[in-house]
């Protein structure tokens, strides 16, 4: 039920209903077979669950959310108990993608435009919005326990965490535009030519309109028409005859990657000597970058991904990877180097995009059920869930799948 960045399943031995109240889903609502989700259009209406606007929120906006959220939360609740109740089988998952947005949305006051406008009642009320979400879930969770009516083991995880927004990935463009300067010179500024005086002006008509505008005509367009227009605002304006190299966005880690010869269809950084020297330089450059108020160093960790990570696509991922400090962005006024100068942050005290929490790498679970071993949970790790619900389920563990069974009952 609802499993984010997922297709539905063509060949398979039970049901699946995906985009319910999703912002990561890649399909209008569908399912496996397909009159589920005809069903529960009849019964329980059309769900809307509006993309993510990332941008700062009015304290109407911020309460909004928190409603919505719980709204959304309950209709979740109503859909996956009619299935426990109604349908045979032996593992049901149940996912509440909402309790991600809020976790962006609602973590603290840090992305409320006229936090400093409104009483102290309203501002205790939005510091309680999250828990309140949160609160709402812990009352559908035991809903969904009572539905089951019969012995069930029950695993309750998330695959990560949430936390403040420690993410410079806004400004991170401009760092490594500094860093990289002595070597690309013009490369981030357009050429005088009329397919760049075209990107030119659409960049300024774009600016010019509303973000709330943009948001809602973005929101009405097809998928595949909004990762284009993705792609084309992240990496369409760079040239790319002289850039060497450009960001990743990966939200609250830092990517980079090397416009490499051979391997970037306009590759032209040399690999050997030329490349190592690049990755060295973006690198030492990087951490150069301090808070203007408190001399914190804004990057935590750089790494080689070919040293993190192997396997045969290797070359998919970024060349250079790494991990902020973990302060909350909010709090920067200005970013400063003693060698690429100044960056200032766009919205001193607040988060630019909206998103006064993002991930942690560290999730959790709770397991719950009769025989339940009290050390089951061990030193384990993301990976080891697959292999032990597949062991549960008594089905064959695929070769080169990662991970351990866990022993969560007692044998």
């Amino acid at each position: 039920m609802n499993v984010p960045d997922a297709f539905v399943l063509r060949k398979f031995n039970g049901i699946e209903l995906l985009a319910l109240a999703n912002d990561h889903a890649l399909t209008p609502m569908i399912s496996h077979p397909p009159h589920v989700a005809d069903d529960v259009r009849k019964r329980f209406g059309r769900f809307s669950f509006p993309e993510e606007n990332y941008d700062l929120m009015s304290l109407k906006e911020f309460l909004s959310t928190r409603d919505e959220m719980i709204e959304q939360t309950l209709k979740l609740r109503d859909v996956y108990c009619k299935m426990i109740k109604d349908e045979e089988w032996n593992f049901f998952l149940a996912v509440f993608p909402v309790l991600h947005r809020a976790g962006h949305r609602l973590w603290s006051t840090t992305n409320i435009s006229d936090f400093d406008l409104i009483t102290n009642q309203e501002k205790d009320e939005a510091r309680d919005a999250l828990r309140q979400v949160y609160m709402a879930f812990d009352k559908v969770l035991g809903d969904l326990m009572d539905a089951t009516q019969r012995p069930t083991l029950t695993l309750l995880f998330s695959f990560y965490g949430m936390f403040d927004n420690h993410s410079r990935e806004t400004i991170l463009p401009e760092m490594l535009r500094r860093v990289l300067e002595s070597d690309i010179k013009d490369a981030f500024v357009r050429k005088p030519k009329i397919g760049t005086r075209l990107k030119n002006l659409l960049l300024n008509i774009r600016n010019a309109i509303p973000n709330a505008w943009r948001h809602k005509v973005k929101s009405n367009l097809p998928y595949s028409w909004r990762y284009k227009l993705i792609s084309f605002w992240r990496l369409g304006q760079l040239d790319w005859g002289k850039v060497k190299a450009f960001v990743i966005p990966l939200e609250v880690k830092i990517g980079i990657r090397i416009n490499l010869k051979g391997r970037e269809r306009l590759g032209i950084v040399l690999p050997g000597a030329e490349y190592d020297g690049l990755c060295k330089k973006i690198m030492s450059g990087l951490f150069t970058f301090v808070d203007a108020d408190t001399g914190k160093p804004l990057v935590e960790s750089l790494e080689f991904s070919k040293d993190v990570f192997d396997g045969e696509r290797v070359d998919w991922l970024p060349d250079i990877v790494g991990s902020w400090n973990s302060d909350p962005s909010a709090s920067h006024r200005m970013i400063t180097s003693p060698i690429y100068g100044d960056i200032p942050w766009p919205t001193p005290g607040k988060n630019p995009e909206g998103r006064s929490g993002n991930h942690t790498s560290s999730g959790f679970l709770i397991v719950h059920g009769h025989g339940v071993h009290k050390d089951a949970l061990k030193d384990a790790h993301i990976l080891d869930l697959a292999p032990t619900i597949l062991h549960l389920l008594g089905e064959p563990i695929p070769a080169g799948l990662g991970g351990r069974i866990l022993p969560l009952i007692k044998e």
